[in-house]
């Protein structure tokens, strides 16, 4: 596995590769929420790689090849670790408790899709175009009465311009808590109307 941060330039295959100033930014939406990325369909994943360097918890998915590829899948490219599943059980992993929807550059799934099979996200990143070459656009999400537009700008890739909108469900409410004592079996609590 390559380390993406170490790539001075990414692979044919890679379409937003960011530089540091939006890398930061965008890895402060997760890491300040305490959300991990959910990226499906993400290629070899360098964004994915570069977010995971930053701090970010991501879980990668992308489909299981139909046919032989050329190379194995692990001598290809890969950087970060990827979770290969059949297109059959595109939405059918388990899904971390905490987690936005990172959709890069999406292809042919329509995004109802995405926000049908992970109801419980309240966030969603939509990095691509504005309509034509990517399937959701980046802006696929303004006007909707559900969601709402916390960020907008635009990212370094293969073409120009690339546009990365960050959505927040309305009346979502994020709260990031550490708890440093050990979880306890509701069994096993204490209350107070037991005393």
């Amino acid at each position: 596995m390559k380390i993406a941060a170490d790539v001075e330039s990414p692979g044919p295959n890679v379409c937003v590769f960011p530089t540091e100033s939006e890398l930061s930014k965008l890895a402060e939406i997760f890491t300040s929420h305490g959300l991990t990325a959910i990226s499906i369909g993400c290629g070899q994943g360098f964004l994915e790689g570069l977010l995971q360097n930053a701090g970010v918890n991501v879980y990668a998915v992308d489909l299981e090849p139909s046919i032989k590829p050329q190379k194995t899948l692990s001598e290809q490219y890969c950087y970060c670790d990827i979770h290969r599943i059949p297109s059959w059980a595109l939405f059918d992993f388990p899904r971390p408790k905490s987690s936005a929807l990172l959709i890069c550059f999406g292809r042919r799934i329509p995004l109802t899709a995405y926000l049908e099979a992970f109801p419980d996200c309240h966030m969603c990143i939509l990095i691509g175009d504005n309509g034509g070459i990517t399937d959701p656009a980046a802006d696929a999400l303004k006007g909707s009465a559900e969601w709402k537009v916390l960020q907008e700008t635009t990212m370094r890739g293969v073409m120009k311009p690339i546009f990365c909108v960050i959505y927040q469900k309305n009346n979502s409410n994020f709260r990031r808590e550490v708890h440093k004592s050990p979880l306890v079996a509701q069994d096993d609590m204490l209350c107070i109307d037991d005393i």
